[in-house]
This record gives structure tokens, C-alpha cells and sequence, in this order.
């Protein structure tokens, strides 16, 4: 296949996951037990195909240099994740201050406080440390394990290789040993309620990954089979209504079966209408947004926030200092905070992209 549209449908698909991400950290009533909107448009499958996607790109070659693999991305994820963690930790009393935060309020198991130097610097290790837990960069920690899981996952195939010399014996004992550490995750957190941040998930998205993998490169799926369509739309509505959710940040699904499978069928939807929209204008934005897509996880709360401060001067009554904003039915202010959501993080990236490259250009000129 050319390379070109390939890669703008798997833009495309981004955009469609990011989409999702930023519609459903609302909280809006909509659906029912016969029709589970919330599931079928993404609340269940977002994260999962992100981790998929993840996979696409993946060669075999770097995944087994271990050292260069995550030195890569190392400097592609992790400093990006620093450069939108670290200005957030310092500034977490000010958010406090604008009523961005509320000590009352419990963030996923955490409340907030004001804190004094040492704890301001022991949040910062934390974040450097892949334990951060800011309320408004909540959305990262899917950075945070999709690092995590490229780093087990390129430990995982060189010992596996090592050992294992054979390539075809390699590639069984390496799907065998990913889906029994999948396995064993799910059911720490199922049947023992012992589930640890940024561990038990991150066993999850390298399966994922893998997976993707495997779609992309040695099975090839082309996503272009209308009736495979819409026998994976069948079998996600069935799952949606019938097999209950997936919340991947806390580890939560059935079991690997379901999760593959949900993961997959959504996949195959999300990519088959990427390839037949790729050249629409509606293509062309949701693929600018798949290419800003970490951007848009990582500003989506934010722009949230501006969302509310303008829609309360003008009359709502929605509290700031919530996470994710509940609006009940009115689905006025779902469209308003969701444009936000999109847009804030396209104009901030756009503008800061603008000042850097003046900045650039004047200091040039000055030497």
C-alpha cells in the first residue's frame, strides 16, 4: 500500500480515539441499557486502541536494541511528558488559589492540599519518577504506561530472544508469555482487588501493543472489508451492552478475552471509516488532530477550564474545580466544553510554535 495515505488513516483513527478521550472526561447522561451510547462511541475502547495503534510502527530490529529503543523514547515521550508535568506541579497552590482545585474534592482516591517546599519537591520526584498524580495532567497517565509498556515490552522480546533462538519458537513463546502476564494482571485486579498503579496497566498495554503489532505487520489487516465492518460493529454493541466496560486507568475489564476482542472490533470500525474519510475535510481535521493528539490528552482538562469560567459568566453554574465537569443533560454545554477541549490545546500549540519560531529566528539573527 502507499505509505502516505496508510499513515493518514492511522492519523485519522488517532484523531477519532482523542476525540472520544475528550467527550467522555464529561460527564453528561445520554444512552440507556439497550443502547449504550457512552460505551459504543468510545468510554470503552479510547484507551485501548490508542495502545494498539501504539503497535503499528513498532520493527522488530530496534525492538530488540533494547538500549537504543528506549533512549528513543525516552526523549520522544518522557521529556515531553516532564515539559507538561513539571510546570503544572509548581503550579499546583496557584491552581488551588483560582479554584482549578478543591481541597473537598476526591481526585481519584487523592485530595489535594497547599504544600510547602519539601512536599513541592517530593511531588516533582514523583513525576519525574512516573508516580505523578496532578489533577489537571490526569490524562497522562496513559503516557506514563505507554512508556512504561514500550521499556517491558523491548526487555520482554530481547530476553525472550535471547533464550529462545529460533524465530518461529520465538514469536509463539513471546505471545504466550505477553498473554499470561496480560492474564495474571487482570486477575490481580479482578479477583484480589490488588491493582498498582502504572504496574498492573502497563502488563495491559504492552499486550495491546503487541497485538497491534501483530494486526499491522504479520497478519496485515488492510481495515478495508466493509462486511468484517459490520460484524465488529455487531460484536462491540453486544460487549457495550452485555460485557460492561473497560477503564484501562484502573485496570478494569472482564478478562483478556474480552479485552482483546472489544479492542479489536473497535479498531477495525474506527480504522475501516478512517480509510473512507481520509480525503474529506472532516479527514483532513481529525487528522491534524491524531498528529496533536498528545497535546490534546495533555491540555484537554485545561481547556476545560476556560470552557467553564466563560460559559459561568455568562449564566451556568458548573464547579470549576471538578475533574471532569458534570452537565447532566444539558448537551449544549457538552458541545461547548468538548470544542473547548479540542481547540484550546490546537490554538495553544499553534501559537507556541509561532513565539518559538520568532524567538529562534531573532536570536539568529542577533549572533
Amino acid at each position: 500500500m502507499d505509505n502516505r495515505p496508510q499513515i493518514r488513516y492511522i492519523n485519522i483513527a488517532k484523531g477519532f480515539a482523542i476525540f472520544a478521550v475528550v467527550l467522555w472526561h464529561l460527564r453528561f447522561e445520554i444512552g440507556n441499557d439497550f443502547f449504550p451510547i457512552a460505551n459504543l462511541f468510545g468510554a470503552m475502547w479510547h484507551v485501548p486502541v490508542f495502545f494498539m495503534l501504539s503497535g503499528f510502527f513498532i520493527r522488530e530490529e530496534k525492538l530488540l536494541q533494547p538500549k537504543s529503543f528506549i533512549r528513543n523514547k525516552m526523549k520522544r515521550l518522557y521529556i515531553m511528558l516532564l515539559y507538561y508535568y513539571f510546570p503544572a506541579t509548581l503550579m499546583h497552590n496557584c491552581l488551588l488559589d483560582w479554584g482549578w482545585y478543591d481541597t473537598t474534592i476526591d481526585y481519584h482516591g487523592k485530595f489535594v492540599t497547599y504544600w510547602n517546599c519539601s512536599e513541592l519537591l517530593k511531588r516533582i520526584a514523583e513525576c519525574m519518577a512516573f508516580a505523578g498524580r496532578e489533577p489537571i495532567m490526569g490524562a497522562m497517565w496513559f503516557v506514563y504506561v505507554l512508556l512504561l509498556a514500550f521499556i517491558g515490552y523491548s526487555l520482554v522480546s530481547t530476553v525472550v530472544h535471547r533464550i529462545v533462538k529460533e524465530e518461529k519458537k520465538y514469536e509463539i513463546y513471546k505471545a504466550l508469555l505477553l498473554l499470561f502476564l496480560v492474564i495474571v494482571s487482570c486477575v490481580f485486579s479482578e479477583k484480589f482487588s490488588l491493582t498498582i498503579p502504572r504496574v498492573n496497566n502497563t502488563f495491559t498495554a504492552i499486550w495491546l501493543i503487541y497485538c497491534g503489532y501483530i494486526i499491522r505487520n504479520v497478519v496485515k489487516v488492510d481495515f478495508n472489508n466493509g462486511y468484517v465492518a459490520i460484524a465488529a460493529f455487531l460484536l462491540l454493541y453486544h460487549t457495550a451492552m452485555i460485557g460492561g466496560g473497560i477503564s484501562l486507568n484502573r485496570n478494569y475489564y472482564h478478562d483478556a478475552f474480552f479485552l482483546t476482542g472489544v479492542s479489536f472490533s473497535a479498531l477495525y470500525i474506527v480504522c475501516y471509516l478512517s480509510r473512507k474519510i481520509e480525503f474529506t475535510w472532516g479527514g483532513i481535521f481529525l487528522e491534524k488532530c491524531g498528529k496533536e493528539s498528545f497535546h490534546i490528552m495533555a491540555l484537554h482538562l485545561v481547556g476545560f477550564k476556560f470552557g467553564i469560567i466563560i460559559i459561568n459568566l455568562l449564566g451556568a453554574n458548573i464547579f470549576l474545580a471538578d475533574q471532569m465537569p458534570k452537565l447532566g443533560s444539558n448537551y449544549l454545554y457538552v458541545v461547548i466544553l468538548f470544542t473547548f477541549g479540542i481547540t484550546f490545546p490546537l490554538v495553544f500549540m499553534y501559537l507556541f510554535r509561532k513565539v518559538k519560531t520568532f524567538v529562534i529566528v531573532k536570536c539568529q539573527r542577533c549572533v
